[in-house]
């Protein structure tokens, strides 16, 4: 989409705009509030979307500000302000597909044409002042895009340090902010109008980081992605190959399956493989043991780090690789270039 917003404005440079006389439009999906339909209307729409996360795009149109009448981004009728009316009024602007309708004048229809879509989120546990991953499983039959608003229940307790795309389908997705835990702005993934949407599959497909704030109490803090606002709620856009022209973006509402971050207290040393309260060679063994799956105990390979994954995790990444042995005999010998200190996840941050 980034590469799409260029082209516009490499297009706007040698383009000249006539002056600016601000209206109050009632002309649906007249963005820009110039009382006509230009190629401003979906480039402001688009940065509505994204308001407050990167400053407008550098191009052209006549200066004032977008946003008359915020109705008029509500281009497919359905009351509802979503990327789907970006589909729509791109369409009609560059392919001359169906013209913007009024506000309002059309049904909202989350009704699924196949088997329902799904948004399940991952429970996971976590002690004060450890970190964790959060898994967002999607499950669709048809080609959709995607809005995806993301929100921790209770930010006093959890940060969120980043959301990633996880193989196979990074290349459908892009991101335009930041996430950020509070307030009311989040982060969507969408399919890029340069590229196919999202085809059909069932799989995990993005990965929250974060953390528990110190001191943070026991409880669950719930991950929402429902909504946080009329216009940044969770929907998917199918695109009907049987409808021509722009309203063959049709609005989905997926099953949702809520998940979080459950807080638990600390139980156990990151790091300590063996339990046994020091750090040694012996935890580093320990480890080495848990990755070839070595015998000398039971229940295998769990046992090797005393029935707690976490024990193992030195470098706090979710799993237990040679990577850790590296960082664990690092610290015991005190290697220059550390700290290689463990770091607290899950239930291993006793001190």
């Amino acid at each position: 989409m980034r590469t799409i917003i260029s082209l516009l404005a490499a297009v706007l440079t040698v383009l000249s705009v006539p002056a600016f006389t601000r209206a109050q439009s009632d002309l649906p999906g007249d963005v820009w509030c110039d009382s006509v339909h230009n190629v401003c209307d979906p480039v402001w729409m688009l940065h509505y979307f994204f308001q407050g996360c990167q400053p407008p795009p550098p191009i052209p149109c006549p200066q004032g500000g977008p946003f008359c009448n915020l109705c008029l981004l509500n281009v497919d009728g359905d009351s509802i302000i979503d990327f789907a009316d970006f589909w729509y009024l791109t369409a009609f602007t560059f392919t001359g597909g169906d013209p913007p309708l009024l506000c309002g004048s059309a049904p909202y229809q989350p009704a699924d044409p196949g088997q329902r879509d799904t948004v399940k989120i991952d429970m996971v546990y976590a002690s004060a002042g450890s970190s964790f991953q959060l898994d967002i499983h999607i499950s669709q039959d048809e080609s959709v895009a995607i809005s995806l608003p993301l929100a921790f229940a209770d930010t006093l307790k959890v940060n969120c340090d980043s959301v990633k795309v996880i193989l196979p389908d990074t290349e459908h997705f892009q991101s335009y902010c930041d996430f950020e835990c509070q307030g009311t702005k989040g982060l969507f993934f969408y399919t890029s109008g340069s590229q196919q949407p999202l085809p059909p599959g069932t799989g995990a497909l993005f990965r929250v980081f974060g953390t528990v704030n110190p001191g943070a109490d026991t409880g669950m803090v719930w991950l929402d992605t429902t909504t946080q606002a009329t216009d940044r709620r969770l929907s998917f856009t199918w695109f009907d190959s049987g409808v021509v022209g722009a309203n063959r973006a049709r609005r989905l509402l997926p099953e949702f399956i809520r998940g979080g971050v459950q807080i638990v207290p600390c139980v156990a040393k990151p790091g300590d493989a063996n339990a046994s309260g020091e750090y040694s060679l012996a935890d580093a063994i320990s480890i080495v043991n848990y990755v070839f799956n070595k015998d000398g105990c039971v229940v295998k390979p769990m046992c090797w780090l005393s029935d707690l994954l976490c024990r193992g995790d030195w470098d706090g990444g979710g799993t237990v690789t040679l990577g850790d042995v590296i960082r664990a005999v690092n610290f015991i010998f005190n290697k220059p270039g550390g700290p290689w200190n463990a770091l607290p996840v899950g239930v291993c941050c006793l001190p």
